[in-house]
């Protein structure tokens, strides 16, 4: 069921990157995406965003479409569909960065952790109090809400996600040469269209040349009877 909106809400962002997350969380509301959930498009995008360095995007979106209704402190107040105050991202480009690389090197470890049973277990904390509330929708719906540190709120979605999705279904790239993660639904095997279609690629040359060898030595064999 759709968000609804408190009509303190702005209905036309001018940040971009407002609006590309915004995109984002409306996305998430359709039940299914080619057989995924939205729990799994959201993490799929977060840890897609990680990978590529795009810190502000995936710290956004966790906070503003995860699973809990959320309300960084110093906000714009707890306003129902997108609670978020672009300022509290644009201006703070260093902290920004700091909890994306906390939250990839957290589910990076996971991920080694399950592949090699000797590798430390990893660990992440949030350095402050999320306060939780409930909160009443317009359309009579209540939720939880969380209000607290960008870093908390961040980190408290992001285990939430991860929980709803199942840590087994995060994968490293089948790509040669990409350690990237994906979460990994049926038979996907890459992070990226790119990373498969380059595999795919390089499969059929290798069998190409593979049938080639096999001709050649057909040929071979023929003339030596």
């Amino acid at each position: 069921m759709p968000r609804k909106r408190d009509s303190t809400t702005p209905t036309e962002p001018t940040d971009a990157l407002f609006d590309e997350v915004l995109a984002a969380l409306e996305r998430r509301q359709i039940s299914r995406q080619r057989d995924r959930t939205p729990d799994e498009v959201l993490l799929d995008e977060v840890i897609s965003n990680l990978e590529d360095g795009e810190a502000p995007r995936a710290v956004m979106a966790l906070v503003m479409a995860g699973p809990f209704f959320c309300q960084p402190v110093g906000g714009a107040g707890p306003l129902y569909s997108h609670p978020v105050d672009v300022e509290a991202f644009d201006q703070q480009p260093e902290e920004i960065a700091t909890i994306a690389d906390a939250l990839l090197a957290y589910v990076r470890g996971i991920v080694h952790t399950r592949i090699d049973r000797t590798h430390p277990a990893p660990s992440i904390a949030m350095s402050g109090t999320v306060q939780f509330s409930p909160l009443l929708l317009e359309n009579g719906r209540i939720v939880t809400f969380a209000k607290g540190a960008v870093r908390d709120l961040a980190v408290l979605q992001f285990e939430r996600l991860l929980d709803l999705v199942g840590l087994r279904n995060i994968h490293v790239c089948g790509a040669e040469n990409c350690s990237h993660l994906f979460v990994k639904t049926y038979r996907r095997e890459f992070c990226s269209e790119r990373c498969q279609k380059r595999t795919y690629k390089r499969r059929s040359r290798q069998e190409a040349r593979e049938q080639a060898a096999r001709n050649q030595a057909r040929r071979q064999r023929r003339r030596q009877q």
